[in-house]
């Protein structure tokens, strides 16, 4: 990988990083207090969490039909991209597409990248550990 690259990809991450952690200030994690609101990155969630189920029964022998799977998965991303989060469940919503980006969470192995255990140090903070019933 191109060194400019990788440290622009880091610069990136790490620039989001604060931004979010400026946001939670907490450490992340649902709260029981936390305003119901981002009504529509929870329609979102459902979406994203249809596209990792829709995956699991697609043809990838055929490609019309992943060619749509990816066309619908881009619009639902680009939704989510779009919506602002005005919460924890919004940030949560946004981390839950990301890790579906991913194919999972990324690696956080010490000789992962410093991008990837980024984001998959911000996705456990943010969501349920990877298994766990979602609600």
């Amino acid at each position: 990988m191109d060194v400019k690259i990788g440290v622009e990809k880091t610069r990136r991450a790490l620039l989001g990083a604060a931004v979010v952690g400026g946001v939670l200030m907490t450490g992340g994690g649902r709260s029981a207090a936390e305003p119901a609101g981002d009504g529509r990155l929870q329609q979102l969630a459902r979406e994203v969490r249809d596209l990792g189920l829709a995956a699991r029964d697609l043809d990838y022998d055929d490609p019309a039909a992943e060619a749509a799977h990816y066309a619908t998965a881009g619009a639902i991303l680009q939704a989510v991209i779009a919506t602002p989060a005005t919460s924890i469940s919004g940030l949560q919503v946004k981390a839950e597409a990301l890790a579906w980006c991913y194919g999972g969470r990324p690696a956080s192995a010490p000789d992962a990248p410093f991008a990837d255990r980024l984001v998959a140090s911000l996705l456990d903070d943010l969501l349920p550990p990877a298994g766990a019933e979602q609600e």
